[in-house]
């Protein structure tokens, strides 16, 4: 009988690594420990998807940033407490560097947003510059 056990538990687990394989399970970026405090980059930096922020710790903020098929990136600028969107401009993403950049404008306001991502990827600290004030602005990845 224990053999019997045994063997039934092998069975399945050996299904349960098969069918991992089989559906593309995914697999994690990197080990869970990898470049702790080393710097090491989490892997390529994306800018698609939506990004929150607060500016002057008062003004939700929520850019929406997509690419298109020739791959220019294409966004919108939502402020969620004034309940108005404004389209971004242009968008200046240089993914090459070891910290990554990205560079926007809103002409409707006169704003350009000019940041720098974080070593996991999840983050962008910079600045927003408005009317010649400026202003510290993370945004963190939301979707």
């Amino acid at each position: 009988m224990p053999q019997r056990k045994t063997t039934r538990a092998i069975c399945n687990l050996t299904l349960l690594v098969a069918l991992a394989f089989l559906t593309g399970c995914p697999q994690p970026a990197s080990k869970p420990d990898a470049g702790k405090g080393k710097g090491v980059p989490a892997g390529p930096a994306r800018l698609e998807g939506t990004w929150q922020g607060t500016l002057a710790e008062k003004l939700r903020l929520v850019v929406s940033i997509s690419k298109s098929s020739d791959g220019a990136y294409n966004g919108i600028i939502d402020s969620v407490d004034q309940g108005s969107s404004f389209p971004i401009d242009s968008i200046t993403f240089d993914a090459d560097k070891a910290s990554p950049t990205l560079r926007f404008s809103v002409s409707k306001v006169g704003g350009i947003y000019e940041g720098t991502f974080s070593k996991d990827r999840t983050q962008i600290a910079g600045a927003w510059t408005q009317g010649g004030s400026t202003a510290k602005l993370i945004f963190t990845r939301a979707r």
